[in-house]
């Protein structure tokens, strides 16, 4: 009798076991896997991660009031929004109207300069401007590549792209 107590208790705890396993597999490391694939081996970080596709990886911080679009395989801060309603993703392009994030300024006691980071021409150059007016609003990312297009004005963009930034303004 208890060798039979004994055989039913192990089974049921194996069962158990299993299954928990097997929820673990599909809540959590399918998903990661899956997202790695979709974003060039990316594994995000949970506690703020939004989407991702390609290089971009688009994440939302508690203790943040605005929504970091980073390129991940070049390791920077490619623009940051508002709300999920400032960017489209496009057959593997992604369209955004950038907040003029400024990562550096220096001044000379006369004039200030500003400093915006983009990924263009196959490498990531460091752009400056003399006005914040003056960084590109209008941003077109490669996201197989990461190459961004940079507009100031939607004037100077396509009309097909024009169309894709109305959707997001």
């Amino acid at each position: 009798m208890k060798r039979k107590l004994l055989i039913i208790v192990t089974s049921v705890t194996l069962i158990i076991l299993g299954g928990a396993m097997f929820l673990y597999y599909f809540w959590f490391v399918a998903p990661e896997k899956k997202i790695a694939l979709e974003c060039q081996n990316f594994v995000p970080s949970w506690l703020d991660f939004i989407e991702c596709s390609g290089v971009v990886a688009i994440n939302d911080g508690w203790d943040m009031d605005y929504i970091s679009l980073k390129d991940h395989v070049h390791d920077y801060e490619i623009a940051r929004v508002y709300d999920q309603k400032q960017y489209l993703f496009v057959e593997n392009k992604l369209f955004v109207i950038n907040q003029k994030y400024i990562e550096n300024s220096a001044s000379d006691n006369v004039e200030v300069t500003y400093y915006h980071k983009l990924f263009q021409n196959g490498k990531l150059i460091e752009n400056s401007y003399g006005s914040i007016s003056d960084i590109p609003t209008y941003l077109i990312v490669d996201t197989k590549t990461g190459e961004v297009k940079a507009y100031k004005d939607l004037m100077e963009a396509s009309e097909a792209e024009k169309k894709y930034f109305s959707e997001i303004e």
